[in-house]
């Protein structure tokens, strides 16, 4: 690499430096950005988890940017200078093309989240390598820096496009000021990312816990996930879990790493022991969680117009007239044509162990579909998924 890498730039600061010592500034940072963007590879990727904090499961993963060319200087400093100087659009199409590359390796019902500034989102090289996805299905389009004065009309049109190629949305460090939230409803993100700021005194600050309900019942209004960003402790993971948020990511779950990899497992074992706290894990009844439920009258087509309806929901039941579920399909099995199969049906009462023999009694194929949980007379209850069952076995 060129000389002018390897030595230390100063983060950009306008407020001050002025004059000459601005323009000699930027002098370096144009000729290392541009260094940088000839040099694809100096771009690497490091991938944060993104856990499901009731079930101690990685959903997703963040891609975050690396310059290990650079030593010293942060990535967000590349990121300020970029968009200060004319080359946000493309430093974050770099990135987001690193990212895409290694979506094939993703697990089906996992996703990744890039970064993209609202200025760089409607840029030319942004835009080019959306364009040359086929789908942008398991993509996450995080929306950082929203004062960053882009049309706020003309973003949510691009958005609303990238959806209907399959892309999902999170808007990051969402506030609670009114203006904030106005802005964040306009963009109707599937994820509300909370800034680290507020999961700091969680543990033991009441106001920061009320601020996390506020932003809660804001984004079930949105039918979206709250995410909680920066968890570095033990207890403000506990904290979390108890206030029930769906999703969390931060060096207590996992720092960036070059892979994409797992949760660590006494990590995951605490979550589910919070979880289960104070549940009956011993009847099959106690793990019971609710779905769409569809007639079977409504067609073979209302599967999927219930699951539209409700981008969160992980199940759909299929009901006869008398009650009795007749077909289950999970969220990711329907995504890959798979149609409700008939489910294995067990009493509430049942000893979970008792139900964890009969469910991988069935045939492969079959084995891991949620069971259907009904009364005594047949009629449906809940489902239990199986990695809930696995889940209370594991703890």
């Amino acid at each position: 690499m060129p000389d002018t890498l390897s030595s230390p730039i100063q983060a950009p600061d306008d407020a001050r430096r002025t004059g000459p010592a601005l323009a000699s500034l930027d002098q370096g940072w144009v000729a290392a950005l541009q260094q940088i963007l000839a040099e694809p590879k100096c771009v690497r990727v490091h991938y944060q988890p993104i856990v499901d904090l009731q079930r101690g499961l990685v959903r997703g993963y963040e891609a975050l940017a690396r310059f290990p060319e650079a030593a010293g200087i942060g990535p967000r400093d590349w990121f300020v200078a970029a968009a200060r100087l004319g080359y946000a659009g493309a430093l974050e199409a770099q990135l987001l093309q690193a990212a895409l590359v290694t979506r094939p390796l993703l697990v089906r019902d996992r996703f990744i989240a890039v970064n993209v500034s609202p200025q760089a989102l409607s840029s030319r090289e942004v835009q080019a390598v959306l364009a040359a996805e086929r789908s942008l299905e398991q993509l996450v389009v995080e929306l950082v820096d929203l004062d960053d004065g882009a049309d706020q009309e003309h973003v949510a049109e691009v958005l609303a496009g990238l959806r209907g190629r399959g892309a999902m949305v999170a808007v990051d460090d969402a506030g609670t000021e009114s203006r904030s939230l106005d802005r964040v409803a306009a963009l109707r993100p599937h994820f509300v990312k909370v800034d680290g700021a507020v999961i700091a005194g969680i543990e033991h600050d009441e106001a920061c816990a009320e601020i996390i309900r506020t932003l809660g019942a804001f984004a079930a209004k949105l039918d979206a996930w709250v995410v909680a960003e920066g968890i570095e402790t033990p207890e403000q993971l506990d904290a979390l879990v108890r206030l029930g948020v769906p999703l969390g990511q931060g060096f207590a779950l996992g720092r960036p790493v070059a892979a994409m990899g797992e949760l660590d497992r006494e990590v995951a074992r605490r979550m589910r022991r919070r979880t289960l706290s104070g549940v009956n894990t011993e009847r099959l009844s106690g793990l019971k969680e609710t779905a769409l439920v569809v007639p079977v009258q409504a067609g073979p087509d209302a599967v999927t117009t219930a699951f539209a309806a409700e981008p969160h929901a992980e199940h759909a039941v299929v009901l006869a007239p008398d009650g009795r579920p007749v077909g289950v399909v999970d969220r990711p099995a329907h995504d890959r044509g798979t149609a409700p199969r008939a489910p294995l049906c067990l009493v509430g009462v049942m000893p979970v162990t008792d139900a964890a023999r009969r469910a991988m009694a069935r045939p492969l194929g079959t084995r891991f579909d949620p069971i259907a949980i009904v009364d005594q007379r047949g009629a449906y209850l809940g489902v239990v998924p199986i990695a809930r069952i696995v889940a209370v076995l594991a703890t």
